[in-house]
């Protein structure tokens, strides 16, 4: 629940200022259209050539029209690991209770 708030929060902020910034470059006689090829462009220049085969994926859904693409598999992990953090809780809990049973008491 709260990773779905915390997104839902994002998406309303991003957005908010992605307007924000269109309305500013509507004044400036700015063009408001994102040119895709110079974002992806830009997006993998800094990435290392052995992270580039990984980005290509992305890269090749940016292009499309698919912004999402790069958090949709970041959501997934951060869910997987909120999932294996409540398991190593529960062992850790667990291992505590079977310590503490063990003690000799006096």
């Amino acid at each position: 629940m709260i990773i779905v708030s915390g997104g839902s929060e994002a998406s309303a902020s991003a957005r908010s200022a992605v307007l924000d910034y269109l309305d500013r470059r509507q004044e400036r006689g700015l063009s408001q259209t994102l040119d895709t090829e110079t974002f992806v462009r830009e997006f993998t220049r800094p990435l290392l050539r052995p992270f580039h085969w990984v980005a290509s994926r992305s890269a090749r859904k940016i292009r499309e029209g698919d912004f999402n693409a790069g958090a949709r598999p970041l959501l997934v992990l951060a869910q997987l690991q909120g999932f294996l953090l409540l398991l190593l809780i529960v062992l850790f809990l667990t291992a505590l209770v079977t310590i503490i049973e063990s003690l000799p008491y006096k």
